[in-house]
């Protein structure tokens, strides 16, 4: 017990507490040193949080060594004023000005800023969730502050109710049930990539049992985060223009999937559609592992017939008083607009022969 990490002695703690027999830590019950051993484990990690009693959440711990019970010091600012206790002793108790900031939100824990992390409060049933200014349960129905104190639901990453209820097999959606499972897909992505990792080829594989998870609602194969059936929605993904960073060094996934980036996502609601005037030919990944099914890739292909059209761009002028943060997009701008201008030259010279030429697919952002 002294080895052990001061986390795991309170995760210890809060289950004898609960009346449980078992505990599961990551640490402890997965192999850290055999690829194999993880790549069987990862791929059970859905089932572990989804069949158990509950999980606890240190949501206030920044590592493995910091201790997430004790008392929580109440959020400021506030003041204290006496209160007469049942026991007829005068302790005190703190007060805040009421308002939208009076109310707990767990947006800012540092458990929600890690990707890995999201699997555990989407996928279980049950949550303590140990936060920085309060002890809180959640389930799918109600969540409850210790005390009944303040909270909001900003932050609080859960999945609706009929997620989990039993499905028989050959049970189909409705189109409105369809549609919300793949707007909670959405949101679930925007969740996921506004979080860190450390080792950022293992974006797939961190999400790889929610994927497995929503397989079972969607029936349709997945393939580099997207889901086959709905691939034209789907590539319509947004990067976040406020957190951009540079492109990968590596490669992670052909340049439809979201995973070929790392900046926050965002799309559409998926009931805002088009009509598409050309259908999927072929929509295929190479997985890195086999035993993965819903983990990385190492190539893809994306093929599509439709008509084409010639599309012509014009860089929008700048204001010639520029400021520093205007750099960056000149630039962009700049050399957007040269490369264009040598294809469509390159167009007009070749656009005599009878051969279809490309259409280059522009985007600006």
């Amino acid at each position: 017990m002294q080895k052990l990490s001061q986390t795991i002695k309170d995760a210890i703690y809060c289950t004898k507490r609960l009346g449980i027999k078992f505990l599961w830590v990551d640490a402890l019950c997965i192999m850290q040193d055999s690829d194999e051993g993880k790549a069987k484990e990862i791929t059970d990690m859905r089932y572990i949080f989804e069949n158990s009693r509950v999980t606890i959440v240190a949501a206030n711990s920044s590592s493995a060594s910091t201790r997430f019970l004790g008392d929580r010091p109440p959020p400021g600012p506030r003041f204290r004023i006496p209160f007469p206790c049942p026991d007829g002793r005068t302790g005190t108790v703190s007060l805040r000005h009421k308002g939208r900031k009076a109310y707990y939100g767990a947006s800012k824990e540092p458990i929600n800023l890690r990707a890995w992390k999201l699997q555990e409060t989407l996928l279980s049933r049950r949550v303590l969730f140990c936060a920085s200014y309060t002890l809180q349960y959640q389930c799918q129905t109600p969540v409850l502050n210790l005390r009944n104190s303040l909270f909001s639901l900003a932050g609080q990453d859960r999945l609706p109710s009929y997620f989990f209820a039993p499905r028989e097999p050959q049970l189909r959606l409705t189109p409105v049930r369809l549609l919300g499972v793949l707007n909670q897909w959405a949101s679930v992505l925007a969740a996921y990539t506004r979080r860190s990792m450390t080792n950022t080829e293992d974006k797939l594989i961190a999400l790889a049992g929610i994927a497995e998870f929503f397989s079972n609602l969607l029936r349709t194969p997945y393939v580099a985060g997207l889901w086959e059936a709905h691939v034209f929605w789907q590539i319509k993904w947004r990067a976040s223009t406020e957190c951009l960073k540079p492109q990968p060094k590596f490669y992670r996934a052909p340049s439809w999937s979201w995973d070929s980036i790392d900046s926050q996502l965002w799309y559409n609601p998926a009931s805002d559609r088009i009509p598409y005037r050309c259908t999927v030919l072929e929509c295929t990944t190479t997985l890195l592992s086999q035993s993965i099914t819903f983990g990385a890739v190492t190539a893809g292909q994306l093929r599509l017939r439709g008509s084409l059209k010639v599309v012509w761009f014009k860089p929008p002028q700048l204001n010639p008083v520029g400021r520093e943060s205007d750099i960056g997009r000149q630039e962009i701008r700049r050399r957007t607009g040269r490369t264009i201008r040598r294809r469509l030259e390159q167009w007009e010279r070749n656009r005599s022969r009878t051969t279809p030429r490309p259409l280059w697919a522009i985007r600006y952002f």
